[in-house]
Order: structure tokens, then C-alpha cells, then sequence
């Protein structure tokens, strides 16, 4: 019975192992993808923001400066 258990934990142990280490890298994995994907939202979504606000401030510039009244 000893001779068996031996086998089977030498047997079943590394696949046990890789099977563990693989789930943890898949989840690594998709974890980084997720948070560089959601970096990326953050940094469009900040540009795009950043763009509109200096295009509105141009305009709203060249409309007011005529009357004085610059922002």
C-alpha cells in the first residue's frame, strides 16, 4: 500500500502542480490584459477629454476675444 501511495504522488504530483501553475498564469494573464485594457480606456477616454476641453477653450476663445471677455 505504501509502494502505491509512493507512485501515486510521484505519479499524479507534477501534472497536479502544472495544472495549478497553469490556471494561476491564465489567470495572471487575464487579469494583466484586463487592467491594460482598462488603462488604455483611461488614457482615450482621458486624451479624448483632454482634446475636447483645449478645442472648446480655442473656440470659446476666438469667439469671446473680439468682445473682451477671454477666459
Amino acid at each position: 500500500m505504501l509502494e502505491q501511495t509512493t507512485f501515486l504522488t510521484i505519479v499524479y504530483q507534477p501534472d497536479f502542480l502544472r495544472r495549478i501553475f497553469s490556471v494561476n498564469l491564465l489567470v495572471t494573464g487575464l487579469s494583466a490584459a484586463y487592467a491594460c485594457l482598462l488603462s488604455k480606456i483611461t488614457i482615450s477616454a482621458f486624451t479624448g477629454n483632454y482634446i475636447f476641453q483645449s478645442a472648446f477653450h480655442l473656440t470659446s476663445y476666438r469667439l469671446l476675444a473680439p468682445f473682451g471677455l477671454v477666459p
